[in-house]
């Protein structure tokens, strides 16, 4: 058999890639073999031109793009795969991990991981990927759900060695005094007069205004980051320990009054009334409805109104965040409601689509607080900002089923834990975590028994030091965020921070207050 006519093959390759990119001037440099390698590059050059693609520095968002043009490309041209994919056996293991699991998502809408790079990519992200497969055919909801997607596939990669292009957002706070933890540090877990073998949980970072922001809190200062954690609830305490608030929990659930329960199937029944979705008959376009055939044949083709479409839900997605105070003086009756109301938010939202987190911020230190030591030691300077050490709490994330998360939820009701209040770095934290949401909707609901509080922070900058620094947070989250931010206080008066805000005088009306609130805002009207 003689040898393979190249220039013929060349030729071959050229007229794929004018057919691919409907393009009969286009012209490619193809090599001199007819490989994988070639047929696959010359795909991409077709499909780049068919699909255009926003220019760009970043790898990852050029990848995400050739894999869009990949996947549509593969409705029109079922032949491309094999080249594609059989090419991206040569590319790094990251890239083709995201290849791989890109291609999953955008052709068959689901993804098994096949290995730890994929599986490392997606795990916790299949939201964001569901709602950038959905995006494919629309490149401006394509480029919004890309945008919430990079910075977290940047994290993950940077988690595995691997830098790329995608900016990181750097906290506008100065530390006064330490640095920050060194990577890979070990940081002290103990709570109270107890001490966990934990794994060191990650350093928090403040999350930056945006540049448009000005005002007094561009002047807040924060001594020390380097005991700072977010952390799981049960990383706090053991699985016993656990057990035992679980069955605590329970208990209360059971002897709660029918009121709070009642609310909650009511708001349950309405949310779930809104999601309905209906078809809408006699369209030109959609999907077959076979009862219309009739009328078809009748009109001999004349009559196209032949089709059905399911139409939208009146109700829009969301994610509702419930940022719970933790501190002292919620000890006691107060927490244990905060956590019974939970459940039942959790499971009425939930059964509706509604993506609920549910977080807590305290403090890691009391009286015994080695950062206003470390200050005086340093002979107390002027103005030293924030002087004790964060603890934010991750109860439920979004994407965790309650079911999966029942058993963590009740570490809130763990006494050591609950110590002071830093109100502001708080809301910017649970505001974070909100803004990477999908959701179109996204609330933020902040429970709170009284005002910002930190003994070491009050007595070294002033009284109203950490209440201006929630004043200027929450007003700028209420002015410029796509985020609603709403309050409830517990005996305390919130309106002066928040201004969507409702304070009552008991928490005995915690749970009737919460449901209310959640459907006047989800639904609009009065539901409860």
């Amino acid at each position: 058999m003689g040898k393979p006519n190249t220039t013929t093959q060349s030729g071959a390759i050229q007229a794929c890639g004018r057919t691919l990119a409907a393009d009969p001037g286009l012209s490619m440099e193809t090599g001199a073999h007819n490989s994988p390698t070639t047929r696959a590059d010359s795909d991409k050059a077709a499909l780049s031109r068919l699909f255009p693609q926003p220019a760009t520095e970043d790898p990852l968002r050029t990848l995400l793009y050739q894999q869009r043009a990949a996947a549509l490309g593969q409705r029109r041209f079922p032949g491309i795969a094999n080249n594609l994919l059989t090419a991206a056996q040569d590319e790094p293991n990251w890239r083709r991990a995201l290849i791989c699991l890109s291609w999953s998502w955008f052709i068959h809408g689901t993804k098994v991981e096949s290995n730890p790079w994929e599986a490392r990519c997606n795990s916790g992200l299949e939201a964001h990927w569901r709602q950038l497969a959905a995006s494919l055919d629309h490149p401006p909801a394509f480029e919004t759900s890309l945008n919430q997607l990079l910075p977290l596939l940047a994290a993950r990669l940077a988690g595995l060695g691997i830098q790329t292009a995608v900016p990181m957002v750097i906290p506008t706070a100065k530390p006064g005094g330490d640095q920050d933890t060194a990577p890979g540090e070990a940081e002290d877990t103990s709570i109270g007069d107890q001490t966990r073998a934990t794994k060191p949980s990650p350093t928090i970072k403040s999350a930056a205004l945006p540049k448009t922001f000005s005002g007094p809190v561009n002047d807040y200062r924060i001594y020390s980051r380097r005991y700072d954690q977010e952390l799981e609830a049960r990383q706090l305490l053991s699985p016993n320990e656990l057990t035992m608030l679980r069955n605590q929990l329970d208990q209360g659930l059971a002897e709660l009054p029918r009121l709070p329960r009642r609310l909650a199937a009511k708001l349950r029944q309405a949310l779930q009334a809104q999601a309905l979705r209906h078809w809408q008959f006699h369209q030109e376009e959609g999907l077959l409805d076979v009862s219309r055939l009739s009328s078809f044949i009748a009109t001999k083709g004349q009559d196209k109104h032949i089709f059905k479409r399911l139409g939208q839900a009146s109700f829009e997605p969301a994610a509702v965040t419930l940022l719970i105070d933790n501190s002292g003086s919620m000890k006691g009756r107060p927490i244990l409601l905060a956590a019974l109301c939970t459940e039942l938010i959790t499971q009425a939202l939930e059964q509706c689509g509604v993506a609920v987190e549910i977080l807590g911020f305290t403090t890691r230190y009391g009286e015994e607080n080695p950062l206003e030591t470390q200050w005086q030691q340093a002979a107390g300077p002027a103005s030293p900002g924030r002087l004790n050490a964060l603890r934010h709490i991750v109860y439920k994330a979004a994407d965790t089923s309650w079911r999966k998360a029942r058993r963590a939820i009740p570490a809130m009701l763990h006494e050591p834990l609950l110590k002071e209040n830093i109100d502001g770095e708080a809301l910017l934290w649970a505001h974070a975590r909100l803004l990477r949401r999908v959701e179109s909707r996204r609330i933020l609901l902040v429970i709170s028994d009284g005002a910002p509080m930190d003994n070491a922070t009050t007595n070294a900058n002033g009284r109203i030091y950490l209440d201006r620094h929630l004043s200027e947070v929450a007003n700028w989250i209420e002015q410029h965020s796509p985020v609603q931010l709403l309050a409830v206080g517990i005996g305390h008066d919130v309106y002066r921070y928040y201004h969507q805000a409702i304070t009552i005088p008991s928490v005995e009306t915690l749970a009737e207050t919460l449901l209310e609130q959640l459907g006047e805002t989800l639904l609009g009207g009065d539901v409860c």
